[in-house]
C-alpha cells in the first residue's frame, strides 16, 4: 500500500486538527491556572494588606503608650530636680547648722574655762 498525495494531506490535516485541539486545550488549562494563581495572589495581597493594617494598628497603640510614658517620665523628672534642689538646700543648711552649733560649742567651752579660772582666783584670794 502506498501513500498518495491525498493521503498525505489528509494525514497533515488531521494532524493539524490534533494539534490544534491540543494546543487549545493546554492554552484553556494555562489561562485556567493562572487565573487561578492571579485570584490567589490577590487572596495573600489583601490578607498581606490587613496583615499590615493590623500591625499599623497596633504600632499606633504603642506610641500612644509611649507618648503617654514620655509625659510621666517627664513630671517624674521634674519632681526629682524639684526633690534634688530641696535636698541641696537642707544640705547647705546643716552645713550652715553644724558650723554655728561648733562656733556657740567653742565659745561654751571658752566660757566655762574662763569661769573655771575666774572661780579659781576668787577660792585662792
Amino acid at each position: 500500500m502506498s501513500l498518495t498525495k491525498q493521503d498525505l494531506q489528509d494525514i497533515v490535516a488531521a494532524m493539524k486538527t490534533v494539534v490544534t485541539e491540543a494546543v487549545e486545550a493546554s492554552e484553556k488549562r494555562m489561562v485556567t491556572r493562572i487565573d487561578e494563581m492571579d485570584k490567589r495572589v490577590a487572596d495573600n495581597t489583601e490578607l498581606v494588606n490587613d496583615l499590615a493594617n493590623h500591625i499599623d494598628e497596633r504600632f499606633e497603640r504603642v506610641d500612644e503608650r509611649f507618648k503617654k510614658l514620655d509625659k510621666k517620665y517627664d513630671i517624674m523628672m521634674n519632681t526629682l530636680d524639684g526633690l534634688a534642689g530641696d535636698y541641696a538646700d537642707l544640705h547647705d543648711e546643716e552645713t550652715i547648722g553644724a558650723a554655728l552649733t561648733k562656733q556657740a560649742n567653742d565659745k561654751l567651752d571658752n566660757h566655762e574655762k574662763r569661769i573655771v579660772r575666774l572661780e579659781r582666783a576668787k577660792a585662792s584670794t
